[in-house]
C-alpha cells in the first residue's frame, strides 16, 4: 500500500497508524469550523508539514513509532534513511498551550543502542519470525527513545509493523561510529 503513496502520504498514514494518533488526525478531519478545531487543524498539520521538511518532502520513513495520551501528549519517532525525526506534542487537545516540536538528528548521533527480542531461540525459526516483536532504544542529547511494533488495526501501516522496526535498528545499529 505505501509504496502508491506519495511520501508525504506514506507519512500521514504512519502517523494515522499509531495509537492516539489515529483520533487526533480524525478530529482534525472532522472538526467542526470553530475556533477550537481550527486551532486543531492548524496545529496538527503544522506538525506534519514540520516533520515533512526536517526529513524530505521525498523520504519515506523506514519506521514509525510512538503514541499519544488522552490529552493528545506525547511523541513519535520516525527513522528515515540518514535522519532520526522526533515529533513531541503537549496537550493538543486543551485550548491552551497545546505545542509541538519537531527534533531531527543525523541516524549515527543515536547512542547507546539496545535491542530486545521476544522471540524464545530455543522454539526455532521455523515456530515464528525472529523479529516479530522486537523494540529497540537509543538515546539522543541524553534522552531515551524506544522504538516498538504498533499492534495491528484496521489505521496501522507497514511502517509500524516488526519488519520495519527491526530495518530501523539495522540501519542506527550500522550507522554507529
Amino acid at each position: 500500500m505505501t509504496k502508491d503513496l506519495k511520501p508525504s502520504d506514506d507519512l500521514y498514514y504512519s502517523i494515522k497508524g499509531l495509537p492516539g494518533w489515529n483520533s487526533l488526525l480524525r478530529a482534525v478531519q472532522d472538526g467542526e469550523s470553530d475556533g477550537e478545531s481550527t486551532r486543531l487543524r492548524r496545529l496538527t498539520g503544522e506538525l506534519i508539514s514540520s516533520v515533512l521538511l526536517a526529513a524530505g518532502e521525498d523520504t519515506r520513513p523506514v519506521a514509525i513509532s510512538g503514541g499519544l495520551d488522552d490529552e493528545w501528549s506525547g511523541r513519535f519517532v520516525a527513522v528515515y534513511p540518514t535522519l532520526i525525526v522526533v515529533a513531541e506534542t503537549e496537550s493538543l487537545y486543551e485550548l491552551n498551550p497545546g505545542s509541538f516540536n519537531v527534533k531531527v538528528w543525523p541516524t549515527s548521533a543515536a547512542r547507546n543502542l539496545k535491542v530486545r527480542a521476544v522471540h524464545n531461540y530455543f522454539k526455532g525459526a521455523d515456530r515464528g519470525n525472529r523479529t516479530d516483536g522486537v523494540t529497540f532504544r537509543f538515546e539522543l542529547d541524553d534522552e531515551a527513545y524506544e522504538v516498538k511494533p504498533t499492534p495491528r488495526t484496521a489505521d496501522s501501516t507497514p511502517r509500524s509493523e516488526s519488519a520495519a522496526i527491526y530495518e530501523a535498528f539495522k540501519l542506527l545499529r550500522d550507522t554507529q561510529p
